[in-house]
């Protein structure tokens, strides 16, 4: 839903969740960057997090 896609028919594989949650914190994900580390995924979560609690909000309100 963040990235304006349809959600997958099966859940997707760590390793392709890890950089979108990472990419939420201003992480680029370039070639030759290494993967996030603890406070990059940390910041992204945080995010993931304000974004379900708005979600539940706009729902709640009936705007969804």
């Amino acid at each position: 839903m963040l990235n304006g896609k349809k959600p997958p028919a099966a859940p997707p594989r760590l390793n392709d969740v890890i950089p979108l949650i990472a990419r939420l914190s201003e992480f680029l994900d370039r070639k030759g960057d290494s993967e996030p580390g603890v406070k990059t995924l940390w910041l992204g979560l945080r995010r993931v997090t304000d974004f379900a609690a708005g979600l539940r909000h706009a729902r709640n309100l009936g705007a969804l």
